[in-house]
């Protein structure tokens, strides 16, 4: 069974400003990709995890800024059902409890990753699931970051959907996903 885990669409992330002063690429289409996903495995139910990335300070921090934070609310995410993980560097596994959820506890051999940062969080947290043993995808078109001053961020991303692959990681765009209940069961 495939789990969807949700990196870093917090609040701040929807907020923060690259390099060029522009928000995160595309983020109407980050979020509606990403809704889609689970609206998918919500249907199928298919586990749902979200990871919130943790700082001492400023917006990500959940002390000094909770709203900021707090997953992305247009997400929807039901707590009760589909918890957090907090995190404080790029991998979501170096957290052990997401791994002890998705394995022992949801009995998950495959994970798909949307979120950002695409060349932070997201490569991170797809070279930690390959190490744990776990079979990762990466929805191409659910991952974003910003510009960071040298490339776009459409350069970065479609830069980094070839190391998704390189590093043995499936990469598949939100449609194609969908459409194809094999992917989740």
């Amino acid at each position: 069974m495939a789990a969807l885990i949700v990196v870093d669409l917090q609040t701040a992330m929807f907020q923060c400003r690259g390099a060029d002063g522009a928000g995160i690429h595309a983020d109407a289409a980050l979020v509606a990709n990403t809704r889609a996903l689970l609206a998918r495995a919500r249907a199928l139910r298919a586990p749902v995890a979200f990871i919130q990335h943790c700082e001492d300070e400023g917006e990500f921090s959940p002390v000094a800024a909770p709203v900021s934070w707090a997953v992305a609310p247009e997400l929807g995410q039901i707590p009760d059902a589909e918890p957090s993980f907090t995190k404080t560097v790029g991998d979501a596994f170096s957290n052990p409890a997401l791994l002890q959820w998705l394995t022992t506890e949801k009995n998950v051999d495959r994970v798909v990753l949307v979120g950002a940062q695409t060349d932070m969080c997201v490569y991170a947290t797809t070279v930690g699931g390959i190490r744990e043993g776990l079979k990762v995808t990466v929805v191409s078109d659910a991952h974003s970051t910003f510009h960071d001053g040298k490339r776009t961020a459409e350069e970065i991303i479609n830069e980094y959907n070839l190391k998704y692959a390189e590093a043995g990681a499936t990469v598949i765009a939100t449609a194609a996903l969908i459409a194809q209940e094999s992917n989740w069961t």
